[in-house]
């Protein structure tokens, strides 16, 4: 099977193989996007991408019939509900309805929900949820990418899901909570918020050197998006945060610990999984 992580200006692929509840990876795959193909999420250019993504997995001798995707996008929605108890698609049907109601979510998304927990004294009888709520243009751009590519895609899953599994399946980091995990692109950050052994919000941040004064945009545009959500985090009643794991483009990490140092932050580097076996660090 192959997988593929989406952003706006780079895919990256991995061949591997999943049984006995191990994941072996085979090959890797690294394949820069021109500025025409992608935009926030949503594939635009469909036969010019299914092109150049055939003609490099066919040079790595990567092809394969079945796929998953996971991509982020801005135009993603994440708000914590407080919804009654019920089963199934009465339930679903609840989650959509609050989503409308209060974000003005239509027709046009696809909703999705964790369960975080119970509501509490004051709500009885219900739970809390993070809800998702993604275009559906989105995700039905990348069913018809690829049907042409002639892949049976097995699922479509959105980046902070895809990541909260690997964190979550790390019972180390249960007692670093609250915790952000900040994945680092060129183009975005992808910042993910834990609180009490669940994820608590997500948010997807475009960044540009257009908008800062530094030469070294990235760094201050980590820094400015971690006060923001420690803020977040303080706002909903916690602690503040004390543990940030980076992961994605990361060119000097002892740079990016220095600059966190100021935030009164310790930062790791997010591991790879004791079930991966076969990977190789570039």
């Amino acid at each position: 099977m192959l997988s593929f992580d989406i952003s706006d200006r780079q895919i990256n692929i991995v061949k591997g193989d999943n049984s006995s509840n191990k994941i072996r990876i085979e090959r890797s795959l690294v394949v820069e996007v021109p500025e025409d193909m992608i935009l926030n999420g949503e594939v635009i250019n469909l036969s010019g991408l299914a092109d150049l993504l055939l003609t490099n997995i066919k040079a790595e001798d990567m092809m394969d019939r079945e796929a998953i995707v996971t991509f982020s996008s801005s135009g993603i929605v994440f708000k914590e509900l407080v919804v009654p108890k019920a089963r199934g698609n009465e339930f679903l049907m609840m989650v959509q309805n609050h989503m409308s109601q209060e974000m003005g979510i239509t027709d046009d998304y696809s909703i999705s929900y964790t369960v975080v927990g119970e509501a509490g004294e004051d709500n009885p009888g219900a739970v809390k949820v993070l809800a998702t709520a993604c275009p559906s243009s989105v995700v039905e751009s990348y069913r018809k990418l690829f049907n042409i590519m002639s892949m049976t895609l097995r699922s479509v899953n959105i980046g902070c899901n895809s990541i909260s599994r690997i964190v979550l399946a790390d019972k180390s980091n249960l007692e670093k909570m609250p915790l952000l995990v900040v994945q680092i692109d060129k183009n975005f950050l992808g910042l993910t918020l834990f609180e009490n052994g669940q994820m608590a919000f997500a948010r997807y941040v475009p960044i540009s050197p257009d908008d800062y004064d530094q030469d070294d945009y990235i760094t201050e545009a980590i820094n400015e998006n971690i006060f923001r959500m420690e803020q977040f985090n303080k706002a909903r009643g916690g602690s503040g945060l004390e543990n940030v794991i980076l992961y994605g483009y990361i060119e000097d990490y002892i740079k990016l610990v220095d600059a966190l140092d100021g935030l009164d932050i310790h930062a790791s580097v997010l591991g790879v999984p004791a079930q991966i076996t076969g990977y190789r660090i570039r």
